[in-house]
């Protein structure tokens, strides 16, 4: 049997005699980021005293992306009526094709029931701070249109439309902060922010019950705030710390970029652990396909570097579902698995690194690309740009590409032979890849780049129950503890599910909104 991780092992207790301060409250939030903030302002509304943590030297800033709900006031107002039959199918449909079940349903239940309540919520907040939330048609289905399609056409990422976006995007020409207004709102509903101030250790009585949380501020100095209500722990995922990656998600460490929040080192985690808690088997990564081997990022210029802020580049055309293989040159997998799934692959194979392969004709091989996307970039003026810089290799015969990227030679034409003989079927016998995708490669010249996942965070933590109350190694509520975002499991296995865009922020939303209520004593 092993023995325990380092991580697992709680410090010595700090003693009293090393408080510089102590202050009270109902509840102590750990985190003020996408989970913590909602949790602060929620328990702030129902009249809790409110004190929150910050490891940083300001809140969670986030300017891009967007939630996931079902129902929503938003979408009613363009036209996308989702009945609970359709979501509870989208629901169903995803978690069992993507994770196997491995999450817990009643807390997929639960998100059900409770996201559009909260996003009416937040969007009402939102527009009396100046901004606007809209309900995004991902795949430009509305109304009636839903019902029949509910995935885009002639696409590979195949997104559900149940994405909201907190103000316009980088390309309307806005860079809003939507953190601040909430922040703002949770101050003016009385809640207190502490800045540059470690959360360390939590604090229980003699029955177990937490009942508060030392931490270090600034000047290193202890400050313990006890919560007559509840500790909240929103502080984050664990990506940076690499023993807990080795345990609960090794793959995740074969990324190329780690453009995670660098305090997230899995705090929050570690003190749940040492209260007893018990945490997930299986953590699933926030991982994106396409990142260029080279480790370069986009570039500034670049008019898409401010909407994907410098961790998704990659080459053109390789973003398309070309034919790929594996640095021994092998097919792994359907080249048009959607987006989460698609990085989670290439993570499996050695080196957690391949190639996209395709070759001279490939402008009118392909569906057209559209607009607005990071795959518009797909342009002969781009191509040749990664050319010059490297991040793609042209070669006149197989034979010169093979030995250009340093894969065995008779396997990269003993694998183009068996593609294009399926391409020609009509249909991927091996790897079930649609068929409008299915084109040869047969056309010099021939071009590669290579290719990983790139990752922002883990999404798993300690198992929570449907008040988000941390349960013990026997499944049992330790009282005065709540987790949310990050911090919080029993949501994902091992793929966080890409055809739900958002659903990372809109359940943290929820979940926080739940834990706050609860831990005010509603």
């Amino acid at each position: 049997m092993r023995g325990p991780h380092s991580f697992e092992i709680a410090p010595e207790p700090i003693p009293d005699s090393a408080i510089a301060e102590t202050v009270a409250c109902d509840v102590v939030v750990v985190g003020a980021g996408i989970s913590g903030t909602p949790a602060a302002m929620k328990a702030a509304e129902m009249g809790a005293s409110v004190r929150v943590l910050e490891k940083g030297p300001t809140f969670g800033t986030h300017r891009t992306g967007g939630f996931a709900a079902f129902g929503t006031k938003a979408q009613k107002a363009v036209g996308v009526e989702l009945s609970q039959e359709l979501s509870e199918r989208i629901m169903l449909d995803t978690w069992g094709s993507t994770m196997a079940f491995q999450g817990r349903l009643p807390l997929t239940a639960l998100w059900l029931r409770h996201s559009a309540e909260v996003a009416d919520w937040l969007t009402d907040i939102l527009a009396d701070k100046g901004v606007e939330v809209r309900s995004v048609d991902t795949g430009g289905i509305t109304g009636a249109g839903l019902e029949r399609s509910l995935v885009r056409p002639n696409q590979f990422w195949n997104e559900y439309c149940v994405l909201h976006r907190m103000g316009k995007t980088f390309e309307e020409g806005e860079n809003v902060d939507w953190m601040a207004p909430m922040v703002q709102h949770a101050q003016e509903c009385g809640a207190v922010y502490h800045y540059n101030t470690t959360a360390e250790q939590l604090v229980r009585d003699a029955s177990g019950r937490v009942t508060g949380v030392i931490a270090r501020d600034a000047n290193g100095d202890y400050l313990k705030v006890t919560a007559a209500k509840g500790v909240i722990l929103a502080a984050g995922d664990f990506i940076n710390d690499e023993e807990m990656v080795s345990v609960y998600c090794p793959h995740l460490a074969k990324n190329v970029n780690n453009f995670s929040n660098k305090y997230c080192t899995g705090d929050g985690h570690k003190m749940a652990i040492w209260a007893g808690a018990d945490m997930d088997e299986i953590v699933a990564g926030d991982v994106f396909p396409g990142q260029t081997i080279t480790g370069r990022n986009m570039h500034p210029d670049d008019p898409f570097y401010a909407l994907y802020m410098d961790w998704w580049w990659c080459p053109a055309v390789a973003s398309m579902p070309m034919l790929y293989v594996d640095i021994a040159g092998y097919r792994y997998a359907s080249e048009n698995l959607p987006f989460q799934q698609n990085a989670v692959a290439a993570l499996g194979m050695p080196e957690g690194r391949v190639w996209a392969l395709w070759d001279g004709a490939w402008q009118t091989k392909f569906p057209m690309i559209p607009e607005k996307t990071p795959a518009s970039r797909n342009t002969p003026e781009q191509l040749e740009i990664d050319l010059r810089e490297g991040v793609t290799v042209r070669a006149d015969s197989l034979e010169e590409l093979a030995a250009k990227i340093d894969v065995p030679l008779e396997n990269l034409l003993a694998t183009v032979a068996r593609y294009n003989e399926l391409c020609a079927k009509g249909h991927d016998d091996d790897c079930l890849k649609e068929p409008v995708w299915m084109q040869p490669i047969d056309t010099p010249p021939f071009y590669a780049a290579g290719i990983g996942a790139a990752i922002t965070g883990t999404r798993g933590g300690v198992k929570v129950n449907a008040e988000m109350k941390v349960l013990d190694k026997k499944g049992r509520v330790i009282p005065g503890l709540y987790a949310v975002g990050n911090n919080a499991g029993s949501f994902y296995g091992m793929v966080y599910p890409p055809q739900i865009e958002g659903s990372g922020i809109g359940h943290a939303f929820t979940f926080a909104w739940i834990a706050g209520r609860h831990a005010a004593g509603l």
